[in-house]
């Protein structure tokens, strides 16, 4: 099956802004509220929120395109997501578990709190992704006979409906964040994409500009709504409504105008994009601890050596982890 370059780039697009927003969130709460610094911190971080959308988006144009016109086997299938996926979570897991209490101090040692967090995801903010991920490749034989016998169309305002119901109805649960249901749409839009690939890139290509506009007026529309509760100016539900249609056309516009020519450098780099996106955080607190303890209070200060940090070390780590991984093959 022909490699999507266009995909690869995506995802280290991607990467990169999971970063930009972690990197910058001490900017939101450090910076004045109402400042230009503050307003601005807030713009640039809201309008990367699409992110873990268009990470479930990819994974299911990656994997019902994978699965499209090939005999689907689950025990092999779940046994490779497990050890590919979930096994690195845990063991990352635990691992900022026990950074956290003997490095950091934050609290004490506890066998039940650290198999919460093993169970929860909830050490770190990025986690949550890996855990709505799990529930979808758990039930994606379901999703597969749905949508090769559901017309794409349907399908994607069945599961958009499934989604605002479900934020709507677990707005008030303390974990409706990784309960899967409330990401249906960006996995079935995905999966509808993986199933009609060469369709959607050539309507894609013909429709660049329309989705380029769509993006950006829901870009402007929703970090407007976003920034107006932010100050105590606005609130209401309709705003994650917007955020979704935001997610949806946002996801689909970067995707239209990714390259497609093939990079050994972006290859690389789209090998190790999910390991940086579980250990970016753990050297953004080491960062952050070590400043503090150095006596680095400037918030813009602090941004400019956290980014330039994370972003060398994050990656530099996973590729270096990655050819030894290579060499110990060969």
């Amino acid at each position: 099956m022909k490699k999507l370059n266009e995909i690869s780039y995506y995802e280290v697009f991607l990467c990169l802004l999971v970063i930009l927003i972690h990197v910058m969130s001490e900017c939101i709460s450090g910076y004045i509220r109402g400042t230009f610094l503050s307003a601005a911190s807030f713009f640039v971080s809201r309008a990367a929120t699409f992110v873990v959308p268009a990470f479930i988006m990819s994974s299911g144009i990656k994997l019902f395109r994978k699965h499209k016109d090939r005999r689907f086997d689950y025990l092999p299938f779940i046994k490779t997501r497990l050890t590919k996926i979930y096994l690195p979570f845990l063991f990352w897991v635990a691992a900022y578990y026990l950074y956290f209490v003997f490095r950091l101090r934050y609290f004490p040692f506890s066998i039940k709190d650290m198999a919460s967090y093993l169970l929860l995801g909830n050490i770190a903010s990025p986690f949550y992704f890996v855990i709505i991920i799990m529930q979808l490749y758990i039930t994606f034989p379901l999703w597969l006979r749905l949508l090769k016998r559901i017309p794409p169309l349907p399908a994607i305002l069945a599961a958009t409906l499934v989604t605002v119901l479900s934020q709507y109805l677990l707005r008030d649960f303390t974990h409706s964040d990784k309960v899967f249901t409330s990401y249906l749409v960006y996995w079935i839009t995905g999966g509808a994409i993986g199933l009609n690939y060469e369709r959607f890139t050539a309507s894609a290509k013909r429709l660049r500009v329309p989705l380029v506009a769509l993006g950006a007026c829901f870009t402007v529309l929703y970090i407007g709504m976003a920034y107006a509760e932010f100050m105590g100016l606005y609130g209401s539900f309709f705003t994650e409504v917007v955020k979704l249609l935001f997610s949806i056309f946002v996801s689909l516009m970067y995707l239209a105008i990714m390259p497609r020519g093939e990079s050994a450098v972006i290859q690389k780099l789209a090998a190790v994009t999910y390991y940086v996106y579980l250990i970016h955080s753990l050297i953004i607190f080491e960062v952050n601890h070590d400043m503090t303890v150095l006596g680095i209070t400037s918030i813009s200060q602090r941004l400019v050596i956290r980014a330039a940090v994370v972003y060398t070390l994050s990656f530099a780590l996973c590729l270096a982890w990655r050819k030894i991984k290579l060499l110990k093959k060969c």
